[in-house]
């Protein structure tokens, strides 16, 4: 079988190739097909040119004083936002105390509906007479004379921050008296729930450790500063409270049937008074303010 030989003409450019095919005798024409992106006269593939913006700081890096710039904007900028924060976290935590507060004054009222009468033991209400018409569960442990309630976040309540905060009567207690009854723990002064028989329960908070926010093991209920909380309540029914420590005298009562404050951040008080809002008094969330 002979072979015949046919000359193809191909146009050929730098940016587009279009062939052209001629027969001898009849021409057929080819679809002309897309231009085809071609490199530069080298042949290699094209490629856009690189930045200088990257590619020069990709060279040769950052240089020390742009570091040092850099780590003083940070600087400065934490030294700006953390105080905010801090301040931002206590306001948050004043928040949650005075809820806490709320949420105690409206269960004892609950509990003396209930019941014609406030939570206390058989021994606090022997103490209480005309001369001494109120009751100030303070940071003296229950039934151990001159023993401190532990503080809050590593902090010792002591006699130089203030404390303990006490009645000065026969019997003193810290609020663990009060929350063994409303949340009818099975422990002094409720065993056998002899001062909650109805069994109850007014308020609910999470179990925690000492020094910890919440009730601890001991039925202390302590703030968000881990602070037990100071009680004061009406045990006359004259709608006056005689707090123990903002009541040095009788014309200092406060009206109300239930006080309940905070000892605050610093877990302290101004030691001996006055029971003002200044010095270590001035952090103090009180519920009647």
């Amino acid at each position: 079988m002979k072979t015949k030989k046919v000359r193809l003409d191909v146009d050929w450019t730098q940016d587009a190739w279009a062939p052209k095919i001629t027969f001898a005798r009849f021409a057929v024409p080819v679809p002309r097909l897309s231009p085809l992106p071609l490199s530069p006269m080298n042949h290699r593939c094209y490629s856009p040119p690189p930045s200088s913006l990257f590619t020069s700081r990709g060279a040769r890096g950052f240089t020390l004083i742009e570091m040092l710039v850099v780590i003083a904007i940070i600087a400065i900028l934490a030294g700006i936002l953390l105080p905010a924060i801090g301040i931002a976290k206590k306001k948050a935590r004043v928040a949650v105390a005075r809820t806490e507060m709320a949420n105690l004054i409206t269960a004892i009222t609950a509990y003396e509906s209930e019941y014609s009468r406030p939570p206390a033991a058989k021994q606090v209400e022997d103490v209480i007479d005309d001369a001494r018409p109120d009751f100030t569960y303070g940071t003296e442990k229950r039934g151990e004379p001159g023993e401190i309630v532990a503080g809050g976040n590593g902090k010792t309540l002591s006699p130089v921050n203030g404390h303990p905060i006490v009645n000065r009567y026969p019997y003193e207690g810290d609020n663990s008296i009060i929350m063994n009854i409303l949340m009818d723990r099975d422990v002094f002064p409720n065993e056998k729930h002899a001062r909650n028989p109805r069994r109850q329960m007014s308020f609910k908070v999470k179990e925690a450790r000492v020094g910890e926010p919440g009730l601890d093991p001991d039925g202390v209920l302590r703030d968000p500063w881990g602070h037990p909380y100071i009680i004061t309540i009406d045990m006359n029914e004259d709608n006056r409270c005689k707090d123990a420590y903002y009541s040095p005298t009788p014309e200092d009562a406060i009206a109300g049937q239930v006080l309940v404050w905070s000892l605050g951040p610093d877990g302290a008080v101004t030691p001996g008074g006055p029971p003002d809002n200044k010095g270590a008094n001035a952090d103090n969330v009180l519920s009647w303010k």
